[in-house]
């Protein structure tokens, strides 16, 4: 299954159904504080997780998934 890391802005609500699927889910919304997008790009990288957020700077809203390896 995925090692995956959601960001803040994405429903920590998914992560016990991701987790009950088998995948290794990690939910930046749980951390202490909110590193900014280029730390928890380089965790997601570091980590190879499959990064989830939603980019909220373009019209309207869209999930991206980033597979970093």
């Amino acid at each position: 299954m995925a090692s995956i890391l959601l960001d803040t802005c994405v429903w920590g609500g998914v992560v016990e159904p991701l987790n009950d699927l088998g995948h290794d889910v990690t939910w930046s919304g749980l951390w202490e504080t909110d590193p900014g997008d280029a730390a928890i790009l380089a965790k997601a990288h570091s980590e190879s997780r499959i990064l989830v957020t939603l980019d909220k700077r373009k019209r309207g809203r869209s999930v991206i998934w980033t597979y970093l390896r």
